[in-house]
Parts: C-alpha cells; sequence; structure tokens
C-alpha cells in the first residue's frame, strides 16, 4: 500500500515461485540467523535515529557551568568590565554561568552503498554477519526512502545490485543478496570500491 494519485497496477507473483521462496526460507539455517541479526541491528538504527542529539541550537533547556563563550549568560560578561581576572579564572576553571541547549540533529539522508566482501576470510560466521548488516541497512534505505546499492567483491566485484530512491526492495532480491556465498577467492577491496 501506498500513497500517490497515480493508477497503480496489480503484480503477483506465481504461486510456485512464492512457494519456492518460502521453502528456501525456512529450510536454511542461514536464513534464519541472517534474519535473526538483521532485525537486532534493524532495532538498534531505529533506536539511534530517535535519539536527541545535546548541543543542536533548537531550544535552551536549562543553564549549567562551563566557559563556551558563544553560551555564556550576558550577567558573566559584566563581571569581565568589573573584574577581569574573576572572569578568567572562573573561564579557566568552566565555572562561566551558560545556557545548556538542546536540539535535534538531521543526519545527512544521501544513497547508501553496501560493499560486502565474499572471500575465502568470509566464509561461515562472518558471512552471515555481513549479510544481516547488508539485509538491515537495505531494510532502513528502503524505509528511509534512499537509495541503495550492493556490492558483493572478492578480488574484484561479481555482484552489482541498485534500486533507486523510494524503491521497494522485493523479498526475492532481499534473498537472493542473502544467498551469496563466499567464493573462496582472495581479498582485494580497491576494484570493488572503483565499481
Amino acid at each position: 500500500a501506498g500513497w500517490g494519485i497515480g493508477k497503480g497496477e496489480l503484480a503477483q507473483t506465481d504461486f510456485e515461485t512464492r512457494f519456492q521462496l518460502a521453502e528456501r526460507l525456512v529450510e536454511s539455517r542461514k536464513f534464519t540467523k541472517i534474519a535473526d541479526m538483521a532485525g537486532r541491528f534493524i532495532n538498534v538504527a531505529n533506536a539511534a535515529e530517535a535519539l536527541v542529539f545535546s548541543h543542536g541550537q533548537d531550544e535552551i533547556v536549562d543553564t549549567c557551568l562551563g566557559n563556551d563563550l558563544s553560551n555564556v549568560l550576558s550577567a558573566e560578561f559584566s563581571k569581565f568590565k568589573a573584574a577581569r581576572f574573576l572572569f578568567w579564572k572562573d573561564y579557566s576553571e568552566k565555572s562561566l554561568l551558560q545556557y545548556e541547549l538542546q536540539g535535534v540533529e538531521q543526519l545527512g539522508r544521501g544513497p547508501m552503498v553496501q560493499c560486502t566482501d565474499t572471500s575465502g576470510s568470509m566464509a561461515g560466521d562472518r558471512e552471515e554477519y555481513a549479510m544481516a548488516v547488508t539485509i538491515a541497512l537495505m531494510n532502513i534505505a528502503e524505509r528511509q526512502k534512499r537509495a541503495f546499492a550492493h556490492i558483493a567483491w572478492d578480488i574484484k566485484p561479481h555482484s552489482q545490485r541498485f534500486w533507486p530512491r523510494g524503491t521497494k526492495v522485493p523479498i526475492a532480491d532481499k534473498i537472493e543478496i542473502a544467498s551469496i556465498d563466499s567464493t573462496g577467492g582472495g581479498t582485494a577491496y580497491y576494484p570493488a570500491l572503483m565499481a
């Protein structure tokens, strides 16, 4: 479901394809581990996204002691005129009265590019962990309507996929990405970064 004014098209996957995807998911211990880890990563990312960052310029929430001259109360500057030594003493001891500011910082929302090492050294748990991170990042990019690219590589890129901004990544694509196995090859990250 979504919003818009354009005409939608009903697209259905045939039963056989859906059944095969479901069988692959149910029978694979690897997919189960990847899904569990990806879920945890998504929860951590959601919690981090909801954080309130200190020192934004949105709102004065209190007063505190410090030596940030941009936030010092004007009354403290009168101390500078009357007793410079006392002002500099308080400054050096970080005991000037100042505003405590708090705000929400909007972090960048550009495209995501995720490169997955599939060399021989990644076989086993490392590979499952990497794929879980990939699936979690895919879901986050999808939710935030960001473009997402995935490059799997060993000594050279062997799988490159791109989903434009606002695209819902089909479950079959997620399964395909999570199915990429270690190639047993060497490790050369430069060609993947140049892809």
